[in-house]
């Protein structure tokens, strides 16, 4: 009896030892594929891409951050809805220089000790062009003080004879009708020049800048509504006159410093001596005045005042065929004729 309770001590004795080298083996075996594991974690990629918290809200791909921040040459971040909008203005800028000089171009920072208005308008610049004439007797039809129901009448007889002119526009009167004829006058493929906004000469030849506050105004009345970007104008009574004697200069100096190039004339319609001027008297004083150019500016006005100017216009053109001109429009290529004094030498 007591043997036999001996050998099943023994037995049991030896289970136990067994049972536990196989518990410790089995422990054994796990942290070695534990510690695997994890080494192979460490030397993975994937290893050094943080745990996403469970609980945080799930963010559409297309909304989520970039990894690494978009900067502009100044490495300042960029807004990207800021981005894309200055990405088409510089496109659109692009396809402007592309229609002039082919070549990317700035415009010119303001002198640093030079006058307040120089500061003034940052756009209101244009892309200074070479000047070039290959025609010889052409005549340059300008408009000014418009739009009005004359412009209309004026149009239809450019349109009838085939002919291209220029309308150096005011906003006297700012009404949608002849908002819709400035328009009109870039879809028939005329040139369009800023003259004024107001047209008060007391109030816009009273400084510098109170000039330039009615250029741009007019300015960007012309873009906003026909998306043309003038590069004329005319200032009003001429380049030199009373009215702008004591700003003169300046006044030059600095529209021309902005890329912009003005207009005077050389054979007058006389249809600004007065309102109603007969028809007849338009017409011989214009052909009267416009012998021997090569390259001929006549100053004709088509604000509501003036409906002789538009009946006498088809016999202006037809004594003008007959002197032997050809017709065009007025550009930035087209060399100025002003009344600036001559420089001596």
């Amino acid at each position: 009896m007591r043997k036999t309770v001996k050998v099943y001590r023994n037995v049991n004795y030896r289970h136990k030892l067994i049972m536990r080298r196989a518990a410790i083996i089995t422990v054994c075996i796990a942290i070695v594929a534990a510690l695997a594991v994890a080494i192979s974690l460490v030397a993975s990629p994937l290893g050094k891409i943080p745990v996403q918290d469970p609980n945080a809200p799930v963010t559409p791909e297309s909304s989520q951050a970039p990894l690494e921040p978009i900067t502009n040459s100044s490495s300042e971040s960029v807004d990207p809805i800021v981005s894309s909008a200055s990405s088409n203005i510089s496109s659109n800028a692009s396809s402007d220089a592309d229609t002039s000089s082919g070549k990317d171009w700035t415009p010119p920072v303001p002198p640093a000790n030079g006058p307040a208005y120089t500061k003034l308008y940052p756009n209101l610049y244009c892309e200074p062009v070479k000047k070039a004439f290959e025609e010889d007797r052409v005549i340059y039809l300008t408009f000014d003080d418009g739009p009005s129901p004359n412009t209309d009448i004026i149009l239809d007889v450019l349109k009838e004879n085939g002919i291209k002119a220029t309308f150096f526009v005011t906003a006297q009167n700012p009404s949608e009708a002849n908002m819709n004829r400035m328009k009109r006058i870039v879809e028939e493929g005329h040139a369009i020049g800023v003259h004024t906004y107001t047209h008060n000469f007391r109030e816009v030849y009273a400084s510098v800048e109170a000039y330039l506050d009615d250029f741009n105004k007019m300015y960007e009345k012309v873009v906003e509504v026909t998306g043309v970007k003038p590069t004329v104008f005319r200032f009003p009574g001429g380049s030199n006159a009373s009215y702008n004697k004591a700003i003169r200069d300046d006044l030059v100096k600095e529209m021309t410093r902005r890329g912009f190039t003005f207009f005077d004339w050389n054979i007058d319609s006389s249809d600004a001596t007065g309102n109603n001027i007969p028809a007849d008297k338009i017409v011989s004083h214009t052909l009267s005045t416009s012998q021997g150019f090569q390259h001929g500016i006549v100053l004709m006005h088509d604000l509501g005042t003036k409906k002789s100017t538009a009946d006498a216009l088809p016999r202006i053109i037809a004594g003008l065929k007959e002197q032997g001109y050809t017709f065009d429009k007025i550009t930035d290529k087209t060399p100025s004729v002003n009344f600036l004094p001559k420089q001596k030498d």
